[in-house]
């Protein structure tokens, strides 16, 4: 691990994200938003941080596609955004945390192989993160050569990155694979996180608690599925906030779901955990639990960012929060055109 560029405080910085934080949408604009059609969704969105990006796209677009590509526009405007007014050292720290969205690009890109499928038809889900720019990416993936990506993600241990490719290439075991990369990001996160000083700890248990959260959907779903434990044990991530590797190889050894829900509930995961039960009881859908600890992990970041407004962390915070939106928003949006029910998207909304 290099030795990390000093973060030093950076008031401007600090103040547009604290601006751009003001304009975040509120419970208040989600409940309204699913109270209109789609046309009135668009003209609601346009009056926003999103107009730039919807006035652009229609001309092209129009409809579910427009709004879709215009929220992942904008996102991406956001992270370059927020590199260009920040210094060295902070842009290094906002790189890494968005390392995630680099990640997620390449297993869009790696499921488009395994599909044989063209650029064209996977271009809108991928997200400009400032490390991966789309022409780049196109590309990499009509030559198919990803190997030109790897050099630019945010991961120190290039020569891992090439072994989880290589082997996805040969085997086109898209589920490894993607777990792979999800550990070598937050293996590589938090050999950072431990360069930075002691100010920055939120940020450490941040991470660490997100790394928790990720654990907890993957144990639930492995469970559900029968995966047998010494595959469980290969795809965890053993750096959790307080879930380590004793508990986790325990819970991974334990034979079904329900036990594992027992465990866990004796953990500071219980509120989360025995709401998704209830959920999960009353529906059968395994989503549920996913749902509470999105919400857990919102909540947290929310309280975050009110305590550190101004420091690194709460500009990590902001990003957590923004990514937060876009997803909601997209959850609406598909929610219009697949006319669901309006109270059931109500209560996957998550919003402070």
């Amino acid at each position: 691990m290099k030795k990390p560029k000093k973060i030093r405080f950076n008031p401007y910085a600090f103040a547009r994200v604290a601006v751009m934080r003001s304009k975040l949408l509120t419970r208040h604009d989600y409940n309204k938003l699913l109270k209109m059609e789609l046309a009135e969704i668009t003209r609601f969105l346009a009056e926003t941080e999103y107009r730039q990006e919807i006035e652009k796209q229609a001309i092209k677009y129009q409809g579910t596609e427009l709004l879709e590509i215009a929220l992942l526009k904008n996102i991406s405007r956001t992270f370059v955004k927020l590199m260009k007014i920040s210094d060295l050292g902070l842009r290094v720290l906002i790189s890494k945390f968005l390392g995630h969205q680099d990640i997620k690009n390449l297993k869009t890109l790696f499921r488009a192989y395994a599909k044989g499928a063209e650029f064209a038809e996977i271009e809108q889900l991928l997200v400009d993160s400032g490390s991966l720019n789309l022409e780049e990416m196109q590309k990499a993936h009509e030559s198919k050569e990803y190997e030109r990506l790897l050099h630019r993600i945010p991961i120190d241990d290039i020569a891992q990155m090439k072994t989880i490719l290589n082997e996805f290439i040969e085997d086109k075991d898209l589920f490894v694979a993607e777990n792979k990369l999800d550990r070598l990001y937050y293996y590589d996160l938090l050999q950072y996180t431990n360069t930075l000083p002691s100010s920055s700890k939120v940020f450490k248990e941040f991470i660490t608690t997100e790394i928790d959260i990720l654990n907890i959907k993957n144990l639930i779903k492995f469970k559900k599925n029968d995966l047998p434990e010494e595959k469980i044990k290969e795809l965890l991530i053993f750096s959790g906030r307080v879930l380590g590797k004793k508990k986790l190889e325990l819970m991974s050894e334990t034979s079904g779901l329900l036990p594992v829900l027992d465990l866990l509930e004796k953990t500071i995961y219980k509120g989360p955990i025995q709401e998704g039960r209830r959920r999960y009881d009353e529906s059968g859908v395994l989503a549920s639990f996913e749902l509470e600890l999105d919400y857990y992990m919102l909540k947290k970041a929310r309280s975050l960012s009110t305590k550190f407004l101004l420091t690194p962390d709460g500009i990590l915070t902001y990003l957590f929060s923004k990514e937060t939106e876009i997803k909601n928003l997209l959850m609406i949006i598909k929610s219009k055109e697949l006319d669901m029910d309006e109270k059931f998207i109500e209560g996957h909304i998550l919003a402070g």
